[in-house]
C-alpha cells in the first residue's frame, strides 16, 4: 500500500511539472536565474508586507504563472508528499462534497480530485493569479469534477448560502487567513495556562467554516502551528466556533523543507460535542501522539517541564539570567539539587526548553554556565547572577 501511495503521489508531482528541492541556496538561486527577475528579494518584501497587512502580495508573486507557481512549490515539495500520504491512508473521500479552503495555486486540490473521481470538490482562495494557476492544472489533468472560486475565505458562508459540505481542507491556510493572537512572554507551563486569549475575529474566521458543514462533516487541518500552546489556542477557538477536536485522529507528520526537517501537526474537528481538555492533560496527549515520517527527535517544550516539575522536591543552587538586548526574549539557566544529584535546566520566556538529569556535576556545571553568561554579558547583553528562588523574583521579568 505505502508503495502503490508513493508511486500514484510521484506520478501526479510529475504530470503537473512539481520537482523537490533539497538545498535552500541552489533554490533561490534557480528561481532568480531562470525567471531573470530577483524573485527572491521580491518575495522577503511580501512576507514583510504580508505581516504588517495581510495584503497577500507573496501569493501573486509566486503565482505570476504557473511555471513559477510550480517552481515555489518545490520548497514544499515534501509537505506535500506526506500530507497526500496520510490523505490515502484515510477515510476514503470518494463521492463527498469536499471544500478545500485557501487552494492557492490547487495543487492539493487537484490531487484529491484525481484521486476521488467521484467526488465533487469546490476550492476558494480570494488571489486571482493563484486561482489561474489551479485552473490550468485542472485542466492539464482534464479533471472534471473541480471547480474554483475567487472567494474570501473569511466570508465563505456568505457565498455558500444553500451549500454543505461533507469535508473541509486547510493546507497551511487557516493561519495564513487569520492570525492566533501572540502571547505574551513567559517562564512557565502556568503563566501560559492563564494567558490564552480566544480572538473574536479568530471565532469569526472559524464560525464562518462552520455554517457551510453538515452535521456529520469534518473539517482536516494541517496547519503550521508553533508549539503546544499555539496548537492549544487554535483548538480553543475551534470550540468557541462550535466545532471540537477529534484526539483519536491527530498525529504529527515531520516533512524536509529544502535542508531542515520540520514538524507540523494534522488536526481533525468535527460538529461532535465533547469535553474541554485541560492544558496539562493536552500537553501529555501530544506528547504521546503518533508521528508520521519520522526522520529526527523533536522535543516537546512543555513536556521537557513537566519532566522538570517531575523531579519532585529540589532546590536552587545556582541561576544566571540573560536578558537579550535584541529583544528575543530573555533566558535563564540553573543548577538544581535533587535528592544527591544535580540538574542542568535551561529555558526562556518564549518556549526554549532544555533538561540534563545525567552526568551533572555541580561545580563544573555552575563554571560553564558563567563563563558562558559572562561571554554574553560581554558583547553587550544584561547578565544577572542569582543564588535562591527569592533572588529570582526580584528580577525584573
Amino acid at each position: 500500500m505505502e508503495q502503490l501511495s508513493s508511486n500514484v503521489i510521484e506520478e501526479y508531482f510529475d504530470k503537473i511539472g512539481l520537482k523537490e528541492e533539497n538545498d535552500r541556496d541552489e533554490f533561490f538561486k534557480k528561481i532568480d536565474e531562470k525567471h531573470k527577475v530577483n524573485l527572491t528579494q521580491n518575495l522577503d518584501l511580501a512576507v514583510s508586507l504580508r505581516k504588517d497587512n495581510g495584503s497577500g502580495k507573496i501569493y501573486n508573486i509566486k503565482n505570476k504563472d504557473l511555471e513559477t507557481s510550480m517552481d515555489f512549490a518545490g520548497y514544499y515539495h515534501d509537505l506535500y508528499r506526506q500530507f497526500f500520504t496520510w490523505i490515502m491512508k484515510g477515510e476514503n473521500l470518494d463521492g463527498k462534497k469536499i471544500l478545500d479552503l485557501g487552494c492557492d495555486n490547487g495543487i492539493t486540490t487537484c490531487f484529491v480530485a484525481g484521486l476521488y473521481p467521484n467526488a465533487q470538490i469546490v476550492a476558494v482562495d480570494k488571489c486571482k493569479k493563484g486561482i489561474k494557476c489551479a485552473e490550468e492544472i485542472a485542466q492539464k489533468l482534464e479533471l472534471k469534477n473541480v471547480r474554483f472560486e475567487s472567494v474570501d475565505a473569511k466570508k465563505v458562508d456568505k457565498f455558500f448560502k444553500e451549500e454543505k459540505f461533507d469535508v473541509v481542507l486547510s493546507n497551511r491556510s487557516m493561519l495564513e487567513i487569520t492570525n492566533l493572537p501572540k502571547l505574551k512572554s513567559f517562564w512557565s507551563i502556568d503563566e501560559v495556562e492563564d494567558s490564552i486569549m480566544v480572538a473574536n475575529s479568530v471565532v469569526k474566521f472559524f464560525k464562518s467554516v462552520e455554517k457551510v458543514m453538515a452535521d456529520d462533516a469534518k473539517l482536516i487541518t494541517f496547519e503550521r502551528l508553533e508549539g503546544v500552546e499555539e496548537i492549544l489556542n487554535f483548538v480553543k477557538s475551534m470550540r468557541e466556533s462550535g466545532l471540537y477536536i477529534d484526539t483519536d485522529s491527530m498525529c504529527k507528520i515531520q516533512f524536509k523543507e529544502l535542508n531542515d526537517v520540520e514538524q507540523m501537526p494534522l488536526i481533525v474537528f468535527d460538529k461532535t460535542e465533547r469535553r474541554e481538555i485541560g492544558f496539562y492533560e493536552f500537553i501529555e496527549i501530544y506528547s504521546k501522539l503518533p508521528i508520521l515520517n519520522k526522520q529526527t527527535d523533536v522535543e516537546d517544550e512543555f513536556k521537557i517541564e513537566l519532566d522538570f516539575k517531575a523531579l519532585g522536591k529540589k532546590e536552587l543552587v545556582y541561576g544566571t539570567q540573560i536578558d537579550y538586548k535584541t529583544g528575543v526574549g530573555s533566558e535563564r539557566r540553573e543548577v538544581w539539587q535533587v535528592g544527591d544529584k544535580f540538574v542542568s535546566y535551561k529555558y526562556s520566556n518564549v518556549g526554549r526548553r532544555e533538561l540534563i538529569t545525567e552526568g551533572i556535576e555541580k561545580d563544573k556545571a555552575i563554571t560553564e554556565i558563567r563563563a558562558m553568561s559572562n561571554f554574553i554579558g560581554r558583547i553587550g547583553h544584561k547578565v544577572t547572577e542569582y543564588h535562591s528562588l527569592e533572588e529570582r523574583e526580584k528580577l525584573v521579568k
